[in-house]
């Protein structure tokens, strides 16, 4: 987020400064670790298939880049 927002904006902010802004929205910065060894591929796929374009639609409504 930090890299997004200085890249984009020109805006230097601190770890905590991000931590602060995405906290209200109910959102963290974390970074994806490790892939869940349970999961599904049948079931990503279904999701991809099934939700995620809706998904993806309602944040370019928004004005977000998915």
């Amino acid at each position: 987020m930090r890299t997004l927002i200085e890249r984009e904006l020109g805006i230097k902010l601190s770890k905590s400064s991000i931590g602060g802004l995405l906290a209200p929205l109910g959102l963290s910065a974390q970074r994806l670790v490790c892939q869940s060894y349970r999961q599904d591929p049948r079931k990503v796929d279904k999701y991809l298939a099934d939700n995620f374009p809706g998904a993806a639609a309602d944040a370019r409504k928004r004005g977000a880049q998915v």
